[in-house]
């Protein structure tokens, strides 16, 4: 820091042509710098301190939680509503079968207490009868209301399906067995990816464990400060070299384990769900986890290892 403060004083005489006379204000230059320098030293402590890590912990989650568990519910919905569509297909295709008309057989699935399926059928045929439209457009409307792609797929199919003519039925029973499979690939998948997902949490855990012990066995770790030294033009602030306690060690690697946790929620989200974002729910309980055992179980628990050692 002192070097630095030097050389801006060198380049300060060369450009403005500063007299020796007025080598007070460099005098003055150096003391802000240094002034700078201890604002930004009290607020990195500041920002290290335990009650502040922990603050900011749960101020993240706390911005990060309502749309982790809008975007939880919203894929939870598409995922029932994606295993209801197979069997919405055999009805609509066995109604037909029977004699009755499309808006009919869609009707009938509405009365059926099939959730979340059975209220979106109800309200594209209320929209029907209200605006005049056709049954399938009706669906693909309420579908992009509420941004729900696989509704809107559900309106497309039957709309096909529809001017198949004679193939109606055939067209929807081949959906049927073609949605099934593509539910029984999301589900080995879904099976498939869970081992991974337990090994996020297990690195968090491992991760808060080496920061505390890391930081126990070191101890302290060195950092610069600054004090004042006797010149020929006054005093000067000087850097000095004190300790900075392990906690302060725990905080950086916190932090890091913070972005870590929402790093890694949002690839599970992505792998499992299509959708980054439905993964948070996975970052705010890493990040819960992550406070509480570098603040609350590791120093309960291992602090007497290092006080008896």
């Amino acid at each position: 820091m002192t070097s630095i403060v030097l050389i801006l004083s060198l380049i300060l005489v060369i450009v403005l042509d500063i007299s020796i006379e007025g080598i007070k204000t460099l005098k003055d230059v150096g003391l802000t710098c240094y002034a700078c320098y201890d604002i930004s030293d009290k607020v990195i402590a500041n920002f290290l301190h335990a009650h502040n890590v922990v603050k900011i912990s749960v101020i993240v989650c706390a911005c990060l939680l309502p749309l982790s568990i809008i975007e939880f519910i919203n894929v939870r919905r598409t995922i029932r509503l994606e295993e209801q569509l197979p069997l919405a297909f055999r009805l609509i295709a066995d109604s037909l079968r029977a004699g009755t008309t499309l808006e009919r057989s869609i009707e009938i699935i509405s009365q059926s207490g099939l959730k979340p399926l059975s209220p979106l059928l109800s309200k594209a045929l209320a929209l029907s009868r209200l605006r005049g439209l056709s049954i399938t457009q009706a669906i693909e409307e309420i579908g992009k209301k509420i941004k729900c792609p696989e509704l809107i797929r559900f309106s497309t199919i039957l709309d096909i399906a529809a001017r198949s003519g004679v193939r109606f039925e055939e067209i929807l029973d081949l959906a049927a067995k073609t949605t099934e499979n593509i539910q029984v690939f999301r589900r080995e998948r879904y099976t498939n990816t869970q081992p991974y997902v337990i090994v996020a949490y297990l690195v968090i855990v491992v991760y808060a464990l080496l920061g505390y012990l890391v930081s126990m066995m070191l101890g302290y770790t060195k950092t610069v400060t600054t004090t004042t030294q006797q010149s020929a033009i006054g005093n000067i602030p000087m850097p000095i070299i004190k300790p900075t306690p392990s906690n302060y060690i725990i905080a950086v690697m916190h932090y890091v384990g913070l972005v870590q946790a929402i790093a890694s929620s949002l690839i599970i989200g992505k792998v499992i769900y299509d959708r980054p974002s439905a993964g948070l729910i996975h970052g705010v309980i890493m990040i819960i986890l992550l406070t509480v055992l570098n603040y609350i179980v590791f120093p309960v628990t291992l602090s007497g290892i290092f006080i008896h050692s």
